[in-house]
Protein backbone atom coordinates (compact mmCIF):
# COMPACT_ATOMS: atom_id res chain seq x y z
CA UNK A 1 0.00 0.00 0.00
CA UNK A 2 1.20 3.53 -0.95
CA UNK A 3 1.57 5.81 2.57
CA UNK A 4 1.98 9.35 3.00
CA UNK A 5 2.95 10.35 6.73
CA UNK A 6 2.17 13.89 8.32
CA UNK A 7 5.16 14.84 10.01
CA UNK A 8 3.49 14.79 13.27
CA UNK A 9 3.60 11.27 13.38
CA UNK A 10 7.26 11.29 12.97
CA UNK A 11 7.90 13.95 15.64
CA UNK A 12 6.06 11.56 18.56
CA UNK A 13 7.74 8.37 16.93
CA UNK A 14 11.10 10.45 17.78
CA UNK A 15 9.13 11.50 21.53
CA UNK A 16 8.45 8.15 22.58
CA UNK A 17 10.77 5.63 21.30
CA UNK A 18 8.30 2.36 22.10
CA UNK A 19 4.78 4.57 21.42
CA UNK A 20 2.31 3.97 19.13
CA UNK A 21 3.75 6.46 16.21
CA UNK A 22 6.89 4.34 16.08
CA UNK A 23 4.99 0.99 15.92
CA UNK A 24 3.05 2.68 12.82
CA UNK A 25 6.42 4.12 11.20
CA UNK A 26 8.59 0.80 11.69
CA UNK A 27 4.91 -1.28 10.32
CA UNK A 28 4.72 0.79 6.78
CA UNK A 29 8.23 1.12 6.42
CA UNK A 30 8.06 -2.15 6.38
CA UNK A 31 4.83 -2.97 4.86
CA UNK A 32 3.99 -0.42 2.54
CA UNK A 33 5.82 2.09 0.00
CA UNK A 34 5.66 5.26 1.51
CA UNK A 35 5.10 8.54 -0.54
CA UNK A 36 7.64 11.71 -0.89
CA UNK A 37 7.49 14.68 -2.58
CA UNK A 38 10.47 17.60 -1.97
CA UNK A 39 8.19 19.66 -0.22
CA UNK A 40 6.68 16.94 2.10
CA UNK A 41 10.76 16.39 2.68
CA UNK A 42 11.66 19.78 3.49
CA UNK A 43 8.95 19.71 5.93
CA UNK A 44 10.06 16.71 7.55
CA UNK A 45 13.99 17.84 7.54
CA UNK A 46 13.12 21.50 9.00
CA UNK A 47 10.75 20.43 11.30
CA UNK A 48 12.75 17.53 13.09
CA UNK A 49 15.87 19.67 13.01
CA UNK A 50 14.09 22.81 14.86
CA UNK A 51 16.02 22.95 18.07
CA UNK A 52 12.70 23.17 20.22
CA UNK A 53 12.53 19.55 19.94
CA UNK A 54 15.98 18.81 20.77
CA UNK A 55 15.81 15.28 19.32
CA UNK A 56 19.31 13.85 18.94
CA UNK A 57 20.53 14.00 15.18
CA UNK A 58 21.55 10.62 14.49
CA UNK A 59 18.16 9.65 15.67
CA UNK A 60 16.40 12.25 13.25
CA UNK A 61 18.87 11.26 10.17
CA UNK A 62 18.54 7.51 10.93
CA UNK A 63 14.61 8.00 11.11
CA UNK A 64 15.24 10.12 7.74
CA UNK A 65 17.45 7.79 6.13
CA UNK A 66 14.49 4.85 7.27
CA UNK A 67 12.25 6.78 5.91
CA UNK A 68 13.23 7.14 2.31
CA UNK A 69 15.22 3.77 2.01
CA UNK A 70 12.41 2.80 -0.62
CA UNK A 71 10.09 5.80 -1.02
CA UNK A 72 8.19 6.38 -3.94
CA UNK A 73 9.35 10.30 -4.91
CA UNK A 74 6.55 11.98 -6.39
CA UNK A 75 5.95 14.89 -8.36
CA UNK A 76 2.27 15.76 -6.86
CA UNK A 77 0.00 18.52 -9.09
CA UNK A 78 -1.97 20.47 -7.41
CA UNK A 79 -4.93 19.00 -5.92
CA UNK A 80 -8.57 20.08 -6.91
CA UNK A 81 -9.43 19.71 -3.13
CA UNK A 82 -8.12 22.30 -0.18
CA UNK A 83 -7.63 21.50 3.63
CA UNK A 84 -8.95 23.77 6.33
CA UNK A 85 -4.76 23.59 7.45
CA UNK A 86 -2.89 25.37 4.42
CA UNK A 87 0.15 23.82 5.58
CA UNK A 88 -1.36 19.98 5.39
CA UNK A 89 -2.14 20.91 1.75
CA UNK A 90 1.68 19.33 0.52
CA UNK A 91 -0.11 16.23 2.04
CA UNK A 92 -3.04 16.00 0.67
CA UNK A 93 -1.95 17.16 -2.79
CA UNK A 94 0.89 14.27 -2.65
CA UNK A 95 -1.42 11.72 -1.16
CA UNK A 96 -3.92 11.92 -4.31
CA UNK A 97 -1.54 12.25 -6.72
Amino acid sequence: MRVVIDTNVLVSSLMTHDGVCQQVVDAMVIHDQICLSRSVWAEYTSVLNRPSFAFISDSVTMLLAEISNDALWITPESSIWRTSDATDQIFLDLAVS
